[in-house]
């Protein structure tokens, strides 16, 4: 629907807006987190009881005297509004910082497709608003996004990297997409961070300092390790306050990974990275606020921006600022020294069925992992054998596919039918050219027209084979270790129990070493090299 925008009504409608939501916010309900018995409270204090009863006096008065429908009595009524609306804090009140945010799923009630058009419509939404606003500030993580308008939409994307140097878009993330955290490999989520901390200092200049994951299913232990080796020391999720039993019992804490490495977490007390902008949201924060609408995209509106014009300072609301991630992160260290600290893995209580589904999707994720380091280690070999393999730019392309497929809302199975159409015939594609590029990886080091670089590639392919068996053997070795133990504590057994054991372990090795190898690399004799 197309219409001319009245300057004068939007401003009056938001000048009286703001305060109707605050007076009827007077007295809050308190709403559980979570219905365990350690839930916590949503916690947002009632108004002082002064400044409510001056908020609906005022506020009849305009009602009393302002027409809709005769300008002539908007005058007065605003100049009521603006009495109401220079109200201040006092000196000691809780500060909110705000950044505009769009979470778009990569896919997950729509296909990959769709969220190409999705990010393509948001951005350019996000980018006008700046031009409208010029304290709007928007923070977008996902590396893979950025690449699609670039590649879709060359002349938004120029517009975004306008805004990136002018400092109102925040580049915020270091993944190619915002992956699941709990079922792909540690390399796998290396290379996440590596694909898009590399994409961000290539186009952008900088890398991201804030892993930013809000939706994701819970976390894994050795993230804090992984996120520092990228150059991350800050960490941003929300999906915890969705909990079916117990709240996590802080916002920010230090988060200590299995190896000791520790990151500065924060998660937003609003508990919604999909912020509307309304009193109700913005009495419920204390710390980082995302507005925007997300999960489908849109991202914020102007409405939104008008409302936090009017309630930097306003009376009874947290003091807001417009600040980057960054400057956030920075305000919460000064504080961060008696932090609570949290140890391992951050586990999610809730979407617990989605390890369950789409079964063939893991299991063809877990292949291809494989594959791709088998491949790139033979590779290797092959570039200082001088024999043929596939080229850096051929290989990544290949890790792309399944990163993006390792989507938080594709690689668990909580997407619709149609998306897993396409996960599936990409991964098993990869999967089959993977196998391909390995096999001829590897007749290339196995063949040679003079004897010197014969012996030494059959030397160099012998190394390797044994090196790759021995990675998928890997897979196995906490099933010796379980075997072994099982001997020792059955020690006091007859001799012919640890017999049998030792002769399971003897078989379970050999068959490893000389069977058949079910990921479609051909195993051959090691004289055959």
């Amino acid at each position: 629907e197309i219409g001319r925008l009245d300057r004068e009504a939007w401003s009056l409608f938001y000048d009286y807006d703001v305060l109707r939501q605050l007076e009827a916010d007077r007295q809050p309900a308190q709403v559980p987190r979570s219905v365990g018995e350690v839930a916590t409270k949503i916690v947002r204090p009632a108004l002082d009881t002064t400044w409510s009863g001056r908020l609906m006096h005022d506020l009849n008065r305009v009602c009393n005297v302002l027409d809709p429908h005769d300008r002539a009595t908007w005058p007065e009524g605003r100049a009521i509004l603006a009495g109401l609306l220079s109200a201040r804090n006092g000196d000691v009140v809780h500060n909110l910082s705000a950044i505009g945010h769009a979470h778009i799923d990569t896919a997950w009630l729509w296909p990959i497709e769709e969220t190409r058009r999705k990010c393509q419509r948001s951005f350019a939404t996000v980018v006008a608003l700046m031009d409208e606003y010029p304290e709007f500030k928007f923070a977008c993580s996902q590396a893979y996004q950025y690449a699609v308008i670039e590649e879709m939409d060359p002349d938004l994307f120029a517009r975004i990297r306008a805004k990136v140097a002018a400092g109102q878009w925040i580049v915020v993330g270091g993944s190619w997409v915002e992956p699941d955290c709990n079922l792909p490999s540690g390399e796998a989520l290396t290379r996440q961070f590596l694909y898009g901390q590399r994409y961000f200092e290539r186009t952008f200049g900088a890398r991201s300092t804030v892993f930013w994951n809000p939706d994701v299913f819970g976390y894994a232990g050795q993230l804090p390790q992984l996120m520092r080796e990228a150059g991350m020391s800050r960490f941003l999720t929300q999906k915890l306050s969705w909990n079916r039993f117990t709240s996590p019992p802080h916002h920010s804490f230090h988060w200590h990974g299995l190896d000791g490495s520790s990151v500065l977490a924060h998660f937003p007390p609003a508990d919604t990275y999909n912020g509307v902008a309304n009193i109700e949201e913005l009495r419920s924060a204390e710390a980082l606020y995302l507005f925007g609408h997300g999960d489908g995209g849109g991202g914020p509106t102007a409405g939104m921006i008008e409302t936090l014009r009017r309630t930097q300072d306003l009376l009874g609301l947290p003091r807001s600022t417009t600040r980057t991630p960054d400057e956030f992160f920075d305000r919460l260290e000064r504080e961060a020294d008696d932090f609570a600290s949290i140890e391992g893995e951050i586990y999610f209580e809730y979407h617990r069925g989605t390890y369950t589904s789409q079964a063939e999707v893991k299991q063809l994720n877990r292949l291809c992992e494989g594959r791709l380091q088998s491949l790139e280690y033979l590779a290797t070999a092959a570039a200082l054998a001088g024999t043929a393999h596939p080229d850096r730019t051929q290989v990544e392309a290949l890790w792309r596919v399944l990163l993006v497929n390792q989507f938080h809302d594709i690689l668990p199975g909580s997407s619709i039918g149609e998306v897993y159409v396409r996960a599936l015939r990409e991964l098993r594609a990869l999967a089959d050219d993977l196998a391909t590029l390995t096999q001829n990886v590897l007749d290339g080091l196995t063949d040679g027209s003079k004897a010197a670089d014969r012996k030494a590639r059959r030397h160099i392919a012998s190394r390797c084979r044994r090196a790759v068996l021995c990675r998928h053997d890997h897979i196995d070795e906490r099933h010796r270790v379980d075997q072994r133990r099982r001997i020792r504590h059955h020690a006091h057994q007859p001799p012919s129990l640890r017999e049998a054991h030792s002769r399971r372990l003897a078989h379970l090795a050999r068959s490893r070493r000389h069977g058949p190898r079910g990921d479609g690399l051909t195993r051959q004799p090691h004289h055959a090299l």
